[in-house]
C-alpha cells in the first residue's frame, strides 16, 4: 500500500491560491456532499412526501443553492398542506443557516480494516486519522478546506475545493468527491471508493430549462457537469488526464435519465495534439475506430443511468446503469437494428421502496451489479495502454467491487430518534475470471458480507458514527472483521 507521503500536496501553493481566490468578486454556493448524507436523505423524503421533483439528488455533491431554489419554488408554486409547508420552511431555514456562515468540524476516525466496500456516505479511510474541516459560502465565493493527518503524521487535503459562480455557471477547483448514479449503494461510473482527484469542473447552479418548447417537452429540465482531473504520478502512465461529462434530464416528473462519459488521455510519454483532442471529443479513439490500437489517444467509458419513480407518492424507485467500453455498436449486436451504444457492456439494477412516515426516513433496497463484460474478460476498467486502469492509487474510481465481479445487496435503512441505522447484506463474487489485474487477488473469491452503520447525535455539537463489516470467509487481502469509529465535533 502506498504511503500518503508519496502523493502529498504542495501546501504553500495551496494556501497561496487560496488567498488569491478569496479576492474574486463572484457569486457562489457550497455543496452538500457525501460527508452530510443525512441532509440529502432529508431532501429525498421531504420531496417524496410533498411531491417535489428532486431528480438531481441521484448525483453528489449537490449545491445548497440548487436545493434552496427547488424547495423555495415549490413553496411558492404548489398548494401544499400545513405539514409540507412546515417541513419545507424548516429545511429552507436550515439551508439559510449554513449559508453566509463559517462552519467547522474537528474529528478523529479510528479504523481497523484493509478495505471497506463503500456506499454513498462519508468515505472511509485506510488509516486512523485526525481531521479538521472548515467550510464557508457567501455571495462572493465558497470553499471547503479539509486537512487530514494520519497516525504517521502524513497530511492530505481530500474534499478541499473552491467554488465560484458566474451567472448560472459554477466553477470548482480542487479535490471534489463525486457520485454519479441513482443507487445509494453502488455506482459503475463514479463512486467514492477511491480518493477524489485534483481537478477543475464546470456545471450549472440552478436547473436549466430549454427555451424551445418542443425540446422542453422532450427532455424537461436538465443539469450538466464537465470536469478535467489529473491522476497520480505513481501509475503506469504518470500524470494521466481524465475528462468527464454528464448530462441529466427528466422528460417526465417520474423519470430521470443521465448520460455520462469518461475519457483517460495524455500523460507522460503520450502525445496530445489537436487531432488527439478531436478524436477524444468525437469518440474516435477506441478499439472500434479506424486507427491502430497502439495509437489510440485515450481510454473511454460511456453509458446511461435511468431512474423511474412509481406508486402514488413516487416512493418506489426502479433504477439501473448500463455502461460500455470501446466504441459504438448496435445494442443488439450483429443486426442492423438497435440503438447505437458502447460495446463490451456491464450493468447494474436496483429497487428502492421508501416508507413515508411522518418525521422519519426509512427504506429498503435491493441492488445487483455485474462488472463482467460478457464474452470480453479483463476489459472492464482496464486498458492495453493505460495499464493502471480506471483506478486512482490502486482503488477503483467506479464500482467498489472493481472489474469482472458481481454482487447482490439487500439494504435496510431506519431513522431512529436522533440517529440512523443502516444494515447491508451482500453476496459477492470478486474477480470471476482470475484476472491478475484485480486490486483484490489474482484468484476469484466468493463470500457473503454483512455491514452495519450507526450514526447518532450525542449532543448539539457532537456526533458519533460506527461502521462494522464482517465477511463469511477469511481472505488474504481482507480482515474478516472491519470496524471504523468516527467522533465529530461541529460548530
Amino acid at each position: 500500500m502506498k504511503k500518503l507521503a508519496d502523493y502529498s500536496i504542495n501546501t504553500k501553493r495551496i494556501f497561496f491560491n487560496f488567498i488569491i481566490l478569496l479576492s474574486i468578486d463572484v457569486y457562489s454556493s457550497n455543496f452538500i456532499g457525501m460527508e452530510d448524507q443525512s441532509m440529502t436523505d432529508k431532501m429525498y423524503f421531504i420531496s417524496k412526501q410533498c411531491d417535489i421533483n428532486t431528480n438531481f439528488l441521484i448525483e453528489s455533491p449537490v449545491s445548497y443553492s440548487k436545493a434552496y431554489h427547488v424547495f423555495s419554488n415549490a413553496l411558492k408554486e404548489k398548494n401544499l398542506d400545513d405539514y409540507c409547508n412546515f417541513k419545507i420552511e424548516f429545511f429552507l431555514n436550515l439551508l439559510r443557516k449554513k449559508s453566509n456562515k463559517l462552519t467547522q468540524q474537528l474529528g478523529y476516525e479510528y479504523l481497523d480494516s484493509q478495505y471497506f466496500f463503500q456506499d454513498k456516505s462519508k468515505r472511509l479511510q485506510l488509516d486512523s486519522n485526525l481531521y479538521y474541516l472548515q467550510s464557508y459560502s457567501s455571495k462572493n465565493f465558497a470553499y471547503n478546506l479539509k486537512i487530514r493527518k494520519n497516525d504517521e503524521n502524513e497530511f492530505t487535503f481530500d474534499e478541499s475545493y473552491f467554488s465560484f459562480l458566474i451567472n448560472n455557471l459554477y466553477i470548482s477547483m480542487g479535490r471534489k468527491e463525486r457520485w454519479w448514479g441513482p443507487s445509494n449503494e453502488t455506482s459503475l461510473i463514479f463512486s467514492n471508493s477511491s480518493r477524489p482527484q485534483l481537478g477543475i469542473s464546470l456545471g450549472n447552479y440552478k436547473r436549466l430549462e430549454p427555451k424551445t418548447p418542443i425540446i422542453k417537452k422532450i427532455i424537461g429540465n436538465y443539469d450538466f457537469e464537465i470536469f478535467l482531473n489529473k491522476l497520480e504520478n505513481n501509475r503506469f502512465i504518470p500524470k494521466t488526464l481524465m475528462l468527464g461529462n454528464r448530462f441529466s434530464f427528466n422528460p417526465h416528473e417520474r423519470v430521470n435519465i443521465s448520460l455520462s462519459r469518461i475519457a483517460m488521455f495524455s500523460g507522460k510519454g503520450r502525445s496530445l495534439d489537436s487531432d488527439d483532442i478531436l478524436r477524444i471529443i468525437l469518440g474516435n479513439d477506441t478499439g472500434n475506430s479506424e486507427i491502430d490500437s497502439s495509437d489510440t489517444p485515450g481510454n473511454q467509458i460511456a453509458g446511461i443511468d435511468l431512474n423511474i419513480s412509481l406508486l402514488k407518492h413516487k416512493n418506489l424507485d426502479i433504477y439501473g446503469q448500463l455502461y460500455g467500453e470501446d466504441g459504438l455498436d448496435p445494442i443488439i449486436d450483429d443486426r442492423w437494428i438497435g440503438a447505437i451504444f458502447p460495446s463490451k457492456r456491464f450493468s447494474s439494477f436496483g429497487l428502492k421502496f421508501s416508507q413515508l412516515k411522518l418525521n422519519s426516513a426509512n427504506y429498503i433496497a435491493y441492488d445487483s451489479i455485474d462488472t463482467y463484460s460478457s464474452s470480453h474478460p479483463n476489459i472492464t476498467y482496464n486498458h492495453n495502454i493505460y495499464k493502471s486502469g480506471y483506478r486512482y492509487y490502486d482503488l477503483p474510481i467506479g464500482a467498489s467491487i472493481d472489474a469482472d465481479s458481481k454482487s447482490h445487496t439487500f439494504t435496510i435503512f431506519r431513522e431512529l430518534d436522533k440517529s440512523f441505522l443502516k444494515i447491508r447484506l451482500s453476496r459477492i463474487h470478486l474477480n470471476r475470471n482470475n484476472n491478475n489485474l484485480s486490486i483484490f487477488s489474482t484468484l476469484n473469491n466468493k463470500f457473503s458480507m454483512a455491514s452495519f452503520s450507526y450514526e447518532t447525535k450525542i449532543s448539539r455539537y457532537l456526533t458519533a458514527k460506527i461502521n462494522y463489516q464482517i465477511t463469511s470467509e477469511n481472505l488474504t487481502w481482507l480482515d474478516k472483521n472491519s470496524i471504523s469509529i468516527d467522533l465529530n465535533y461541529s460548530w
